[in-house]
């Protein structure tokens, strides 16, 4: 069986080939990077990696000897942010898929031709007959 994609993975590839794109277009372009044809990709970063982008920017804008170690910087831990941003959403499908995807119960025939019901807690598990939700 193939496994599924995983979101850890496929989270930090999105970033990493937008922020390479996102300075691709203004390296190319005689535009500002907010004007020009990288505008779209700068506003999808900047509002994905908000934390990190504000401390970014104010280094940038206030220091031009650290500006491009702050650049370089946002794109490295924004990939990383994004990659645990990914682990956190394979979680929560993995956990999803545990708890939805297994059937309430599965019917076997028994011996005297009437059907059984298996049991659906597994054994040594305790069963709590409350009406409230755990």
């Amino acid at each position: 069986m193939r496994k599924p994609v995983q979101a850890k993975y496929i989270a930090p590839a999105i970033h990493a080939l937008l922020f390479l794109a996102m300075w691709g277009l203004y390296w190319v372009s005689t535009q500002p990077l907010m004007d020009g044809p990288s505008a779209l990709p700068f506003f999808i970063l900047f509002i994905a990696d908000l934390p990190i982008s504000i401390v970014a920017f104010g280094v940038m804008f206030t220091s031009t000897a650290n500006g491009t170690l702050a650049a370089v910087c946002w794109g490295v831990l924004g990939t990383l942010w994004w990659f645990l941003i990914g682990l956190a959403i394979d979680a929560r499908i993995r956990r999803f898929r545990e708890k939805h995807g297994k059937k309430a119960e599965v019917e076997r025939p028994s011996a005297t031709g009437t059907v059984q019901l298996a049991p659906t807690i597994p054994p040594g598990e305790v069963v709590i007959h409350s009406r409230q939700r755990e």
